[in-house]
This record gives structure tokens, C-alpha cells and sequence, in this order.
């Protein structure tokens, strides 16, 4: 839904050429990979990364920027990246079927939450029962962690399946999953995106509150800021609300903050 037409008009004007746009319908199915023996990166910018010896299978262009960053395992040549020989020796193996949900975007909170548990949560709902499924997180999460993934994996749901953390910059799985085109929400069916949110809503029903407060989020980095948001505090404090920050909130204590908002008013995410 656009505000008004000139709204829409700068949308389509932006994202219409983008490589990343997919703009219009998007069909309502879901189309589930599984790959043996795969390799996945757990380097930073890298996580989530798929490939084998024959080429990648997920998130390639997130392989050919970490090659131009400087990292010394990745390999690029005329048919795509893969990984130099010397890396595969020393990948560790980790046995057993991992979900890879995530991405080099994993350390945004807005992609980890809105894409990759999003992902997570089509894949386990659809096929999490009938797999001895394990989760695998990469060790980089903890770098400059401005949120923990950790804990936020129990509060939407997902703490019954086992969780492996890697530290080396590449693993070898014996068995990876993961929901394709799910590192953009845009190419996720927006049934599937609606049925994220009530499971969600559903584990924090009994907790609702009245829906009483008005809040104005303020971001304590620079990134996004309201330039103005001196003038935008003094305007909105006598219409009863109240400035919030969401740095260093679990998810748990967001939820409960949101489910008790009339109004909320702040720049949203990536």
C-alpha cells in the first residue's frame, strides 16, 4: 500500500531497475533445497553462504564481495565463487541436518528478525517436524552484537531445536536446508509472512495488556536518526507520549512494549 501516488511513483521509480526487486505478484509457493555433504560459510559478511565443489547454491553475491574485502578462502573465477582447495581440507564436519536461515546480513537486526527468522519459521513449520533438525550459528554473531540472537531464537519459538555455534570460517554440513529466496522478504508469499506474525502474537496473547501508550522510538546510533527529533520530542510529548529506546531490549521485553502501543511513531529497521 502506497500513502498516495507520489509515494508510489518514487517506489517504483527506485526499486523498478534494482536487481534486487520483484516487483508485482508473487506466486504463493515455497520451494524447499537440501544439500549433502555442502560446504557453509561461517565468516563474517559470509554466514549462510552454500557451496560444494561444483559451484554455490545460496547467496553468491555475498561470496564475491567478501573475495573483495580482502578474505583469503574464497575463490572467484569465470563460472562463479567457490572456496580455494586448502579451505576445504580444514573445514571441520558437523554431522547431522542443519537449517541455514541466514545471511552476511545476519548482524542487522531488521534481516535477522523480518528475513531470517521469517525463514527459520517457514522452514520448521513445514518440514521441522519430520527431520531431526539441528540450527547452526555462526560464531561471528558476537562480533560489535548490538542484540542477542541467541536469546531471540527462545522468544519467537524456535528453543526446542538444537543449537551448534561454529567458530571456523567454513564448515562442512552433512546435510543443509533452507527455504529458497527467503533472504528477501519481498520473495516470501505474504501468507507465509502473515502466518509468522500470529504464531508470534499467539505465544504472547496472555500477556496483552491495554493498549495505552504512545511511543516515539529514538535510535542512539546515527544510523537512520530523525535530524529534528529535538523538535519532533517537544511536539509530540504534550499528545502523551513517551521516548523509548529499543537498543538493549530482548525481543521479549519489544513485544511486550508494542502489544501495549496505541500509536508508534519512529524510523523503521534496515
Amino acid at each position: 500500500a502506497f500513502a498516495d501516488p507520489e509515494d508510489r511513483r518514487l517506489f517504483l521509480s527506485r526499486y523498478r531497475n534494482s536487481r534486487h526487486a520483484r516487483l508485482g505478484a508473487v506466486p504463493d509457493d515455497i520451494t524447499f533445497r537440501r544439500l549433502h555433504g555442502s560446504y557453509v560459510s561461517m565468516s563474517r559478511f559470509t554466514e549462510g553462504s552454500i557451496f560444494d565443489r561444483s559451484g554455490v547454491v545460496k547467496d553468491i553475491g555475498f561470496l564475491q564481495a567478501a573475495e573483495q574485502d580482502g578474505a583469503d578462502w574464497p575463490a572467484l573465477g569465470r563460472t562463479g565463487a567457490g572456496l580455494r582447495e586448502e579451505a576445504f581440507a580444514r573445514a571441520p564436519r558437523l554431522d547431522g541436518t542443519f537449517a541455514i536461515f541466514f545471511n552476511g546480513n545476519l548482524h542487522n537486526y531488521y534481516h535477522w528478525i523480518a528475513e531470517g527468522m521469517l525463514g527459520l519459521d517457514v522452514l520448521t513449520q513445514t518440514i521441522g517436524g519430520d527431520l531431526d533438525l539441528k540450527i547452526v550459528l555462526p560464531k561471528t554473531m558476537d562480533i560489535n552484537a548490538v542484540f542477542d540472537h541467541r536469546a531471540s531464537l527462545a522468544a519467537l519459538g524456535f528453543g526446542k531445536w538444537p543449537v551448534v555455534e561454529a567458530a571456523p570460517p567454513v564448515v562442512r554440513i552433512g546435510e543443509a536446508v533452507w527455504v529458497e529466496s527467503s533472504d528477501f522478504i519481498e520473495g516470501v508469499p505474504a501468507a507465509r509472512v502473515r502466518s509468522f506474525q500470529r504464531r508470534i502474537a499467539s505465544l504472547y496473547a496472555d500477556r496483552r495488556g491495554p493498549r495505552n501508550r504512545r511511543l516515539l522510538v529514538k535510535r542512539l546510533g546515527q544510523a537512520r536518526a530523525i535530524d529534528n527529533f529535538a523538535d519532533v520530542e517537544a511536539f509530540l510529548q504534550p499528545l502523551g507520549f513517551e521516548t523509548v529506546w529499543l537498543e538493549g531490549a530482548s525481543v521479549e521485553e519489544q513485544i511486550d512494549m508494542f502489544q501495549r502501543a496505541e500509536f508508534v511513531i519512529g524510523a523503521h529497521g534496515a
